[in-house]
């Protein structure tokens, strides 16, 4: 359907047309884990607003921009993506996201104080909203992501829980994230059960999307390092679907697993350790 209506836009002669498709294809992509379709659909799309001076369209298409550049690790360009997105947007639901989109950047750069901070004020600027469950339940999985992160493990499960409350259904594309989510705290809290049960519905639900299962696989690797068992089968997965899909910043956090495998191995040990440490995930970032 997006790809029909950005041929009738092309068709049209109306460039301004080509907008919105544009952009809708970009988060799609980016979704699918095309990070490099998904980027030359986003930049033609905030090339066409900028002409036209399209500023309402301009400030979404920036926001999503941004989170395409922090996949590629490009973070000082999503960084101003974010801002400027910030800075355009009227609309307090979408300036909610865009908010949120720059907090997850700050715990990519360990700045966990201003990213809680970001997102508290985030959560506040929707609480009387009557239509904004959809951006509600994306705030307070990163708020459960950075309870996580700073040891409060309780408000973290109440923050995954309020965030289930609104998914409605298993059909909800943040449905996946929320289930491995509730994984990686329970881990921590020694509810090995628990989590593997947040892993196995993430798994079915993430069975046709490959950059999604590989991220699970990654979950499942880690609970079975937790829980005594053989995770190189689990890790070898993540490993081969995320290589497939270019996921970076995932492909990092599989380096530190084997890591913590090999621990009479110092020197691949440290290696480990050291390209998961630029990847942000020792902060609590979902790369999802």
């Amino acid at each position: 359907a997006i790809s029909q209506a950005r041929a009738q836009a092309v068709a049209s002669g109306d460039e301004r047309l080509e907008i919105e498709p544009l952009n809708l294809l970009g988060i799609v992509q980016r979704r699918q884990g095309q990070l490099k379709a998904a980027l030359e659909s986003l930049e033609r799309s905030r090339e066409l607003c900028e002409r036209f001076n399209e500023n309402e369209p301009l400030a979404a298409v920036l926001s999503n921009l941004g989170l395409v550049l922090q996949r590629l690790e490009r973070r000082s360009e999503a960084a101003q993506a974010f801002q400027a997105a910030a800075r355009l947007q009227r609309d307090p639901i979408t300036r909610a996201r865009v908010l949120n989109n720059a907090a997850m950047l700050l715990v990519s750069q360990g700045r966990m104080r201003e990213a809680l901070n970001t997102l508290e004020e985030t959560r506040d600027l929707l609480e009387d909203s009557t239509s904004a469950s959809n951006a509600q339940l994306v705030v307070y999985t990163s708020l459960g992501n950075v309870m996580r992160s700073i040891g409060n493990y309780v408000a973290s499960l109440e923050y995954l829980q309020r965030a289930a409350a609104l998914t409605g259904d298993d059909q909800h594309y943040k449905a996946e994230d929320l289930q491995r989510n509730f994984a990686r705290t329970l881990m921590v809290l020694g509810r090995g059960d628990s989590a593997q049960m947040h892993l196995d519905h993430a798994f079915q639900l993430s069975a046709s999307n490959p950059s999604e299962s590989g991220l699970s696989w990654l979950q499942q690797g880690r609970l079975d390092t937790l829980a005594g068992r053989d995770a190189s089968q689990a890790l070898l997965m993540a490993e081969r679907l995320l290589r497939a899909e270019e996921h970076t910043v995932a492909l990092q956090q599989v380096d530190l697993e084997r890591a913590l495998l090999e621990p009479l191995n110092a020197k691949a040990s440290l290696e480990g350790v050291l390209k998961y440490a630029i990847s942000g995930e020792l902060h609590g970032l979902e790369v999802a």
